[in-house]
């Protein structure tokens, strides 16, 4: 086996262990914010910022918040 390449076995394994990492971490943001007031503020503004005006509708579907 070549250094740096990895059996289908093992890049599946890494894969799913990168999704439980990600997931992880999602559900502490999630428990962070939650408890913090302003996060949505800053979860929005971010957005404009990066992407510019949007439609509420269009903002909230792409932080996936209710409108």
């Amino acid at each position: 086996m070549e250094s740096g390449t990895a059996t289908a076995a093992e890049a599946a394994t890494a894969i799913g262990e990168e999704i439980s990492r990600f997931m992880r971490l999602i559900t502490a943001w999630k428990q962070r914010t939650r408890d913090d007031p302003g996060g949505g503020d800053r979860l929005l503004l971010g957005k404009l910022v990066t992407c510019g005006p949007r439609r509420a509708t269009d903002l909230a579907a792409d932080t996936f918040l209710d409108l």
